[in-house]
Formats: structure tokens, sequence, C-alpha cells
């Protein structure tokens, strides 16, 4: 981050197999991140992917849905 007297607004998202994740986080000039909104969803993307080795368009579906 850029040396400055200003607090920015910074995200991260994770996509896992099972679970995603989405932090929205204040960047503070003294380096620290302040979570202002944190959010998780469970759309199950790898079940039944150990039997087949693919996604299945159902799971791909619950997240996608998930995303929106």
């Amino acid at each position: 981050m850029p040396a400055s007297d200003a607090s920015v607004l910074v995200a991260a998202i994770d996509l896992g197999t099972n679970a995603f994740r989405l932090l929205i986080a204040e960047a503070t000039p003294d380096r620290r991140l302040v979570p202002r909104h944190i959010q998780r969803a469970v759309p199950r993307l790898g079940e039944g992917m150990s039997a087949t080795g693919k996604l299945c368009a159902v799971a791909v579906e619950r997240a996608l849905d998930s995303l929106r």
C-alpha cells in the first residue's frame, strides 16, 4: 500500500472447494486491516468430484448462485 494518510478499502475473495469467503476491510495508514464486512457461503462446489474427477452441473449452479 502506498504511503498515505488516508485509509483505503480492500477486498479478498477465497473460492474454495466447499466454501466461498469474502472479506472487505479498511487498510489503515499504519498497515492494519480493519474488517468492515465478512460473508461466507457454502455451495459445496467439490461435491461428487472425488468420484468423477469433474465438477457437477448442480454444484456449479449452486456456486454461481452464491456469487450473485
